[in-house]
């Protein structure tokens, strides 16, 4: 796994010797939860992290605050579920009047192993936590790297009046049948999706309110053009962003020539 560019590094092993404290200034109210970058030089992991938020009352004077107080939120995690270069999401209760208030994040290791411990990455440019104030870590990093990661929010007013994107099954079951599926119980019948919600998708794409369609396995796409021609069609006419999931059964030489022909979205 590469370690060092000129904008990214790491910072080295999150075990007993070293952890990583980010201090930021949140962007927005409402803040939820922090996704973390990190790297396991693929590896799996066995050891556990250790999370801690602390409130603090501004950004001066931050080495003089104590970080050995009550934190607003903890968390431990098991690294066996942490990805390679993947990001991990550290949630904690909304906090509605977060903008412009300062924040440490303490990420630490009691156990982890000699070879065996997760590393954070840090950033100087866009991928950056928002923020950043100042980043402490046994690595000597310059000023402007901090954690990469990003900050997420859970705002209870919505900013659309309809979701930007959807997923979407033509038919209520698929061609297979997976002991493990989610959608095992709608398998008794197949149920077509309904003219008058295709109707509804397709006024959300022409009103510029829907921006990109998934199409769920559950109910393959290619399973139900198939069975009902006409529903590629309907998908590319759209005009928006279109992204297939597919168990590939159906997808033959015939298929794939239509998309193929198909709009470039």
């Amino acid at each position: 796994m590469e370690t060092q560019t000129l904008d990214r590094c790491v910072c080295g092993p999150l075990n007993q010797h070293n952890s990583i404290v980010q201090y930021f200034k949140a962007t927005d109210n409402f803040m939820s939860g922090i996704a973390i970058k990190f790297g396991t030089y693929r590896k799996i992991m066995k050891h556990r992290l250790e999370f801690q938020l602390h409130l603090l009352d501004n950004e001066q004077g931050l080495a003089r605050q104590n970080l050995a107080g009550e934190p607003f939120f903890r968390k431990e995690a098991n690294a066996a579920g942490i990805s390679d270069v993947g990001y991990f999401h550290f949630y904690f209760p909304t906090i509605p009047n977060s903008k412009g208030r300062v924040f440490a994040l303490t990420i630490a290791s009691p156990d982890a192993g000699q070879g065996q411990a997760v590393t954070a990455w840090l950033a100087c440019n866009q991928f950056r936590i928002p923020g950043h104030i100042h980043c402490l870590t046994a690595l000597n990093v310059g000023e402007e790297f901090g954690l990469q990661a990003r900050l997420i929010t859970s705002n209870p007013i919505v900013k659309t009046e309809s979701p930007q994107g959807i997923v979407y099954s033509p038919f209520s079951s698929c061609n297979m049948n997976c002991t493990h599926c989610i959608s095992r119980h709608s398998r008794r019948r197949a149920v077509k999706m309904s003219e008058l919600i295709k109707q509804d998708i397709k006024a959300l794409a022409d009103s510029k309110k829907l921006y990109w369609i998934f199409t769920d396995y559950s109910g393959d796409i290619f399973f139900a053009e198939h069975k009902c021609p006409g529903q590629l069609d309907f998908l590319f006419n759209l005009g928006i962003t279109l992204h297939v999931d597919t168990n590939g059964a159906y997808l033959n030489d015939a298929m794939i020539e239509r998309v193929m022909a198909g709009p470039p979205h």
